[in-house]
C-alpha cells in the first residue's frame, strides 16, 4: 500500500516558488541570449559599415588620382599638338580618359550600393535597437518578478522551518516524556531495591556475619567515597576526552585554569565556591556560544 504524504500549504508554496524561479531564470537566461545575438548583429553592421566607408573612401581617392592623370594628359595633348609626339599624347590622353571614366563607373556603383546598404542597415539597426531596448525592459520586469518570488518563498520558507521545527519538537518531546518515565521507572525501582536492602539487614541482625556479607552487595556510600568516585569519573572523562576540549575560546579565563582545582581550594569553601562560580560563567558562555554556530559542530 502506498502511504500519500499530505503536503503543507508552506510546502505547495515554496515548491511554487522553486518552479516560478526556474522558470523566470530560464526566461532571462532566453533574454540575454537574444540580447547577445542582436548586440553581436550590431557590431556585424557597424564593422560592414565601416569596410564599405574605407572601399568608398579607396574608390574616391582613386578616382581623384586618375582624373587629375587625365587632366595632366590632356594639357600635355594639347601641348604636343602639331608636334612628333602629337599621337603618343593623344593615346596617352585616351587611355587616361578611359581609366578615369571606368573609375568614376565603379564609384558611382559603390556609391549607390553603399547608399542601398546604409538605407538596410539603418533600417536594420533600428529594429535591432528597438528590440533590444523591448528585451531590456522584459528582462527588468523579469528580475522584479523573481525579487516578489524570492520574498514570497523567504516567508513560506519561514513557515516551513517553523512547521518542521514544531513536528520535530513534538518528535523529541514525546522522546523525552519516555526517557523521562523510564527515569521515574528506575528511581521507583531504586527506592524499591534501598527499602528491600534496609528492612534485610534490619531482618539479618541476629546473624551478624550474613549480615556483614549482605551488607557487601551495596558499595559504601559516604562522604568519602562519593568524593573518591566524582574524582575518577572527571578523570575517566579527561583520558576520553581531554584532547578534544576546545581552549581557544573567547572566556574571561584560561579554560585550563577552570579545569583544575588547586592545592589548597578543594578544602576551602569559600575558593572552592567562587572556583565553581568561574566554570559555571564559562559552561554558560560556551553554551551561547555553541548555539550560535552550525549545530552540526555540537
Amino acid at each position: 500500500m502506498i502511504e500519500t504524504v499530505e503536503r503543507s500549504a508552506a510546502s505547495t508554496m515554496v515548491q511554487a516558488a522553486n518552479e516560478q524561479l526556474t522558470e523566470l531564470q530560464a526566461a532571462i537566461e532566453s533574454l540575454d541570449q537574444r540580447i547577445s545575438e542582436a548586440q553581436v548583429e550590431l557590431a556585424a553592421i557597424a564593422d560592414a559599415r565601416e569596410d564599405c566607408a574605407h572601399r568608398l573612401s579607396t574608390a574616391r581617392a582613386e578616382t581623384e588620382r586618375l582624373s587629375g592623370e587625365n587632366d595632366q594628359a590632356v594639357a600635355y595633348a594639347k601641348l604636343a599638338h602639331k608636334t612628333p609626339n602629337q599621337s603618343r599624347a593623344v593615346k596617352a590622353a585616351s587611355d587616361a580618359k578611359k581609366a578615369m571614366q571606368t573609375a568614376q563607373g565603379k564609384l558611382s556603383k559603390l556609391e549607390a550600393e553603399t547608399t542601398e546598404a546604409d538605407q538596410v542597415a539603418d533600417a536594420r539597426e533600428l529594429e535591432l535597437g528597438k528590440q533590444v531596448q523591448l528585451w531590456h525592459l522584459e528582462r527588468a520586469a523579469r528580475e522584479d518578478e523573481v525579487q516578489a518570488v524570492m520574498r514570497g518563498r523567504a516567508q513560506a520558507l519561514k513557515e516551513l522551518g517553523e512547521e518542521q521545527y514544531a513536528k520535530l519538537l513534538q518528535g523529541y518531546q514525546a522522546k523525552q516524556k519516555q526517557v523521562d518515565q523510564v527515569a521515574a521507572h528506575l528511581v521507583d525501582l531504586q527506592v524499591g531495591l534501598h527499602d528491600l536492602y534496609e528492612s534485610s539487614i534490619q531482618d539479618l541482625k541476629d546473624w551478624p556475619d550474613l549480615q556483614r556479607e549482605f551488607a557487601g552487595l551495596r558499595p559504601v556510600d559516604d562522604p568519602t567515597s562519593r568524593v573518591i568516585e566524582a574524582t575518577l569519573a572527571y578523570m575517566d572523562m579527561l583520558l576520553r576526552e581531554g584532547t578534544d576540549v576546545r581552549m581557544g575560546l573567547p572566556m574571561p579565563w584560561d579554560m585550563r585554569d577552570c579545569l583544575f582545582v588547586r592545592e589548597g581550594e578543594a578544602f576551602t569553601p569559600g575558593q572552592l565556591a567562587e572556583r565553581r562560580r568561574k566554570l559555571q560563567q564559562v559552561l554558560d558562555a560556551y553554551r551561547q556560544l555553541t548555539a550560535n554556530e552550525n549545530p552540526e559542530r555540537r
